[in-house]
């Protein structure tokens, strides 16, 4: 139980550091325009140069320093809350199934990691030197991290519903 409050811990330190901080900053510098890993339906050359143009060179030294810095504690936080949740939900009726379970939480972790990264390249880089396939490589990451972190949630609503209904048909 102690890894799933810390992991809540982290997750609201890492999501308060966005809302309150980073993203309405950024959001700020670029004149309105979401960050490029917030965009859902993920983001092409002509959006991500129109984005660098508009952050500038502070800009994008701020999305590589503090935004980076936030968008890995909110991760971390998230993977142990879904993780975790997940695994402590299933263990007690169906121990062997809890890991694996776990899964999909891990993989949206993995995933985000490398979406970071290559942001972050794309960032270093500026408007002038981007290149198609990097462009195209960090909006598939963006659109997998959101499908897995949707899977991982289902996987956690199902694991807690499952042992909801285990534990009051263990009761009758």
């Amino acid at each position: 139980m102690r890894p799933l409050l810390a992991s809540v811990a982290i997750l609201l330190l890492g999501g308060g550091l966005l809302q309150l901080w980073t993203v309405p900053t950024l959001r700020q510098m670029a004149g309105g325009a979401a960050l490029l890993d917030t965009r859902i339906a993920g983001y092409d050359l002509a959006a991500v140069s129109t984005y660098l143009t508009a952050l500038g060179p502070e800009g994008r030294r701020f999305y590589i320093g503090p935004e980076r810095m936030a968008d890995t504690i909110f991760p971390i936080g998230l993977l142990g809350v879904l993780g975790f949740g997940t695994v402590l939900a299933l263990r007690p009726v169906a121990p062997r199934l809890a890991p694996l379970a776990a899964l999909p939480a891990v993989i949206y972790f993995a995933l985000d990691m490398a979406e970071n990264a290559v942001v972050a390249r794309l960032m270093m880089q500026g408007p002038d030197a981007l290149r198609p396939e990097a462009v195209a490589r960090a909006s598939l990451l963006t659109l997998w991290k959101f499908r897995l972190v949707g899977a991982a949630c289902v996987v956690l609503i199902s694991a807690l519903g499952f042992a909801v209904f285990h534990a009051r048909r263990g009761r009758r």
